[in-house]
């Protein structure tokens, strides 16, 4: 198992990185649209391990249209903010309406229930919204203003990724008192420190690295990136605790789904891309 999840690591972080720094912005919403939509059907997936079958298709629909909306309303000012938060709210309406004609035109048996309704829009909000703002905060400074929202992304990324492997790694040498043990028992509080600590610096050497200036707003930051890992992490250990599920997939070996691989970040993507947006970073 660790030898599977350190090859994947060499294979993959620096094919993230190309396509991060090198890859031009429509490239790079493609592939990480597709990402995004495998996670949103991973995610109905394990839904369906609890007997619950939610509307897929519309799920992926409105999923893909998320994505085309944070590719194309890319903007360098705070324009962008009043314009892709709003439509959060049209999700429910939207997935509803699909919901309810795809079951018409298709004529399954059985009524539409609340809970195959509530899980399609979960899944698209979870995944879905959240994991747009990966294409969002890439647009920062615009299209041709690339090299910003690149620079935010790579401390977005990585930042989280040192929180996790100090998290595991600190609290697998002192961790003892437990932070959630029905949730995610491996999880302590000398862990959440280290994890604190690792994004934290992380932040900082990265975006010394990145010719970003350290400022208090950017320390600021770095203390919130590895609190919003951990509670991401956390709603996925629930999520996935609930429905009697260890991983949500296999194809990134070692590591499990891409939903696996998703749930720390996916809040700190968010945090991230409003957080630069209000402080004008």
């Amino acid at each position: 198992m660790l030898r599977a999840r350190v090859i994947s690591a060499l294979v993959l972080i620096p094919i993230l990185i190309c396509t991060i720094w090198f890859a031009p912005y429509w490239l790079y919403a493609a592939l990480f649209g597709a990402v995004i939509l495998l996670g949103v059907y991973e995610f109905y997936k394990v839904v369906r391990s609890i007997g619950v079958h939610p509307y897929v298709t519309v799920g992926l629909i409105i999923t893909a249209l998320f994505v085309f909306y944070a590719y194309f309303s890319s903007h360098p000012s705070l324009t962008t903010f009043p314009n892709i938060l709003p439509s959060l709210g049209a999700v429910v309406a939207l997935t509803g309406y699909f919901a309810y004609y795809l079951h018409r035109f298709t004529k399954r048996p059985g009524a539409i229930t609340v809970a195959k309704w509530l899980w399609t829009v979960a899944g698209v909000i979870y995944v879905g919204w959240l994991g747009s703002h990966f294409i969002a905060l890439r647009g920062v400074g615009g299209v041709d203003g690339w090299d910003v929202g690149r620079r935010w992304i790579i401390i977005a990324l990585f930042a989280t990724f040192a929180a996790d492997t100090f998290a595991y790694m600190i609290g697998r040498l002192w961790g003892r008192h437990k932070m959630a043990p029905r949730i995610s028992p491996g999880k302590t509080w000398e862990g959440a420190a280290g994890g604190f600590a690792g994004g934290l610096g992380a932040t900082v050497l990265l975006a010394y690295i990145l010719s970003i200036s350290v400022t208090w707003q950017l320390i600021l930051l770095g203390c919130l990136i590895p609190v919003f890992a951990i509670l991401g992490d956390l709603t996925e250990s629930k999520f996935k605790r609930s429905t009697g599920v260890k991983d949500a997939g296999s194809i990134i070996p070692g590591h499990g789904g891409i939903l696996d691989r998703l749930d720390s970040i996916l809040f700190v993507v968010v945090v991230v891309y409003y957080y630069v947006l209000f402080n004008g970073l």
